[in-house]
């Protein structure tokens, strides 16, 4: 006589398998939005610096900064945000405080970045807030 043998996985060990799989992506899944939004901070915080750097650039050749009142971002610069920040990161360049002379870079987070909260660079260099750079 021969014996049959059932082939396959037990209701049991398929429960095992999927649990183990939740718990896996439980812990998973936090931390690759925390490094998401690291990775946006970092690509905005680079972004702020061009900015600058441009602002320097064009401080050099005008004796002013680049400053728009109605764009976020003075076309002066010839910059525009990178499309992976968009929906993220909102830019804008003015005056720090209204001082002339002077220039304040804002980014402004939104959506899924907000947790992270606004990053500032002025004309002076000072990078705020400070535990974020």
């Amino acid at each position: 006589m021969r014996t049959i043998r059932s082939r396959g996985f037990s209701l049991i060990e398929l429960l095992v398998v999927v649990t183990i799989i939740g718990i896996l992506a439980s812990i998973a899944i936090p931390a690759y939005n925390d490094y998401l939004i690291k990775s946006r901070r970092g690509a905005a915080k680079a972004f702020m610096m061009q900015v600058a750097t441009k602002e320097e650039e064009f401080f050099n050749s005008t004796r002013n900064y680049a400053m728009s009142i109605t764009d976020p971002l003075p076309t002066g610069l010839g910059l525009t945000a990178p499309s992976e920040l968009s929906g993220h990161y909102t830019f804008s360049v003015g005056t720090n405080g209204g001082v002339a002379g002077t220039y304040l870079i804002t980014a402004t987070a939104t959506g899924g970045q907000t947790v992270d909260g606004n990053l500032t660079l002025d004309s002076t260099g000072v990078k705020s807030p400070s535990g974020k750079w």
